[in-house]
């Protein structure tokens, strides 16, 4: 009986761990096109591991123009999702052409206007109670980094710095990219994402390049009943035994 309950839990807690190990994620790659430049969309690894899966949905944005994304796909390539992502009518968009950029998702992003200091992006249709990471990408190769904020907290891309090509690299969160984990939506389904200049005493339009949503598994009450199954279990004396016995 007591091996017959440890295989049970011990299933169990493989199914969660599978689970926990294969968050459905959503990738998103800003595009732009400046003074007839050609982008391509990112296909790869962003700083959120998902391996085998390298689709990023390439989101083309425009000047004065709200873009709204409905059901973009998870990075299958293949599955449809229920989001809608609506990005602002921003201020101005930038591409480097591949003159300087390290891959195709950081070499091109939306901008803030000059004018303004911030936008705000938001993610609609999200399940309710359903916690996510969010990945932010907003940096380009000199002082230009954005300061990210989620309900109210806030975080900062320094920038992009020379040969940093590797955006999966650990040394390039807090430069690259940054990170909000975990995020809830609000009783609507929505998650709202503001970006603005890192430094509001520097004159330059804050990018945003791109990034990821990751729908990250809760325990369920089942898997936390049995991890205290098999805890009660593992302290139970052996079959027969009473103290003092030999």
């Amino acid at each position: 009986m007591k091996q017959a309950l440890v295989s049970w839990v011990a299933v169990a807690l493989t199914g969660w761990f599978a689970l926990a190990g294969e968050a459905a994620v959503i990738n998103v790659d800003f595009n732009a096109e400046y003074e007839g430049s050609e982008t391509t969309t990112y296909s790869g690894q962003g700083a959120f591991s998902d391996p085998g899966n390298n689709y990023w949905n390439g989101v083309d944005v425009s000047v004065g123009t709200e873009v709204v994304v409905a059901n973009p796909l998870y990075s299958d390539g293949v599955t449809s999702s229920d989001i809608n992502i609506t990005v602002p009518a921003i201020g101005d968009f930038f591409s480097w052409a591949g003159a300087f950029s390290p891959n195709a998702l950081m070499d091109d992003w939306g901008k803030t206007s000059f004018l303004y200091n911030s936008e705000t992006m938001t993610i609609d249709n999200l399940e309710l109670n359903q916690r996510y990471a969010l990945y932010l990408y907003g940096a380009v190769f000199n002082t230009e980094g954005s300061k990210f904020t989620i309900n109210g907290v806030s975080q900062l891309c320094a920038a992009l710095t020379a040969g940093e090509t590797d955006i999966t690299q650990p040394g390039a969160e807090g430069n690259a990219y940054v990170v909000f984990w975990p995020v809830y939506p609000d009783a609507t389904g929505q998650i709202a994402v503001t970006w603005g200049r890192n430094n509001e005493s520097v004159f330059f339009a804050a990018p945003f390049n791109g990034f990821q949503i990751a729908e990250v598994p809760e325990p369920s009450v089942g898997i936390l009943a049995g991890l205290f199954a098999l805890a009660w279990i593992w302290r139970r004396k052996p079959n027969g035994a009473t103290a003092g016995t030999a």
